[in-house]
This record gives structure tokens, sequence and C-alpha cells, in this order.
């Protein structure tokens, strides 16, 4: 019988709400798969990590992939994003020819650094604002996702989705950040339902705008402690998943 056989027999006879301590036993009793920096394959595809403000040959092919020739005000767009590369870990996601056909960054909040979502020129209110999420969120430890980028469609696309937000997952993690921010622009429905529905993100009624660029972002903030706890009770692909997160 498999490891994971066992687990899911032992899942049967327990209550659910002690699920959430029965992954936190798993987890401290289990070998890590995945070290720092974050390197994991995943249905033919490599993903990596790495400290691009360091490694200036994938520096160079990050910013081909994601800052394309034609792009608006592309140099300033660079610039600007420079200025977090020292405080964030970049995850890159390979095909099998060595080609980049995916990205996120995960930047990390000091006191010395702002993250992306803070230099909006302004916010606008929608629905109910939760000020009190936006209050803990802003005095926990906190970082954002960004630079989420992804090159291919339909199953693949979801691969390397899957492959990107664990590597998130596993960064949270690593650095015991509380409170993740997250942007998106507000017409996409899709990544709102992602988002919400299936990675837990807390809606605080906050949309951002930036003077470089004309699109309205929704602000989305994941608590990383409330929610990790319900996670792994929902059913037992979401055990198994919320264990790998913390055994890595």
């Amino acid at each position: 019988m498999t490891i994971n056989k066992f687990v899911d027999s032992f899942l049967n006879i327990i209550p659910k709400e002690k699920w959430d301590f029965f992954s936190h036993i798993v987890a401290n009793l289990s070998m890590p798969l995945i070290s720092s920096p974050i390197n994991f394959k995943y249905n033919g595809f490599t993903l990596k990590e790495f400290n691009i403000n360091k490694d200036k040959n994938i520096q160079k092919k990050f910013i081909e992939f994601c800052y394309p020739l034609n792009m608006t005000n592309r140099h300033k767009e660079i610039e600007l994003d420079q200025y977090y590369w020292k405080n964030t870990s970049t995850f890159i996601v390979f095909n099998k020819t060595n080609n980049i056909i995916g990205c996120m960054q995960f930047i990390t909040k000091n006191k010395h650094n702002k993250i992306p979502f803070e230099f909006a020129n302004y916010t606008e209110h929608i629905g109910n604002t939760n000020y009190q999420l936006l209050y803990k969120a802003s005095h926990g430890k906190h970082a954002e996702i960004y630079m989420y980028r992804c090159s291919l469609i339909g199953r693949e696309l979801l691969s390397i989705s899957k492959m990107l937000f664990k590597a998130c997952w596993v960064k949270i993690i690593q650095t015991k950040t509380e409170y993740v921010y997250l942007t998106y622009n507000y017409n996409n429905k899709e990544l709102y339902n992602l988002y919400t529905k299936r990675l837990f993100f807390l809606d605080p009624g906050i949309c951002l705008y930036f003077k470089e660029n004309k699109s309205k972002w929704h602000l989305l903030i994941k608590d990383c402690y409330l929610t990790e706890k319900k996670f792994a009770t929902l059913n037992k692909n979401s055990f198994h998943l919320q264990t790998w997160f913390r055994k890595n």
C-alpha cells in the first residue's frame, strides 16, 4: 500500500474537522520534496526559481518573454519593475526545448521597499469595503504575487498555472508570509472566479488605478492562516495538496 492510499484509508475513519490536524502530522513525518531554490517538474514542464537581479542571462530571457518589443512604454515598464527585483523570487516554467512558457513573481514586503499595488495613484471602493481585512493585512507580514504570464492555452495553461501557484504557496510557507496581495484586470471575470473560488483569495472591495496604465485593477487578498485550515478539510485532493505545501 502506498503512503497516499494509507492516508486516504485513515481519512475515511476520522471526522473532517480533524483533517487539518492530521495534515500537520503527515507533513511533519514526511521528507520535503522541494527545497530552496524551488525546482520541480510536472506534465513535461520544468519550474525553476531565480533571482533575476543576479542572473543576467535569465534576466534577459525573462524581459524578452514579459515585455514584447511592441509593448507600449516598454522601457519605462521595465525600469519600474526592476525596483522590485531585489526582493523577488521569480518562478519560470520551461518546456522541453528550454523555452520560457510561463512565469510568476513573489515579491516580499519589508520596511525598506513597497510592493506593486502600493504604487497605485488612487483607489476606488466597490461594494462593501472590508476595512478590517485591509487593516489586518497591512499590519501582518505580507507579499504580492505579480507578473503572472503564460504563452499557452487549454490544458497546458492549466498545468502551468498549477505549477506557478504551487511554487508561490511553498514560498508563502518558507517565508512565513501571513497575507498575500494580487491584482488582475477588473474585466476578467474568469480570473476572479479562479482566485476567489479555487484559490481562496478574499475581495476587500478595492480597485486600483496606475498612471502608467489606464486599466482598472481589482485588488484581492489571501489570508494565509485563515484559509489553509479550511482548505485541508474540503476533500481528499485538497488535503493532499495542503499537506504537500506544508512538507515543502
